[in-house]
């Protein structure tokens, strides 16, 4: 009994951990590139994160 009260308890305290944590991602730089679908403008801040030769290092 007791060590199904203990493992309860270790995995409430797990969820709630994840519950709380916040993810701080990192800042990525915009380029607006503007499209044009038949009349319709659309701007893309991120196309520049589509070039994998210019992620490569």
């Amino acid at each position: 009994m007791q060590k199904k009260i203990t493992l309860k308890v270790l995995i409430f305290l797990a969820f709630a951990q994840t519950a709380k944590a916040q993810f701080n991602y990192p800042t990525t730089k915009e380029i607006p590139v503007v499209d044009n679908y038949f009349g319709t403008k659309i701007t893309d801040n991120y196309r520049w994160l589509e070039n994998l030769k210019t992620l490569l290092l």
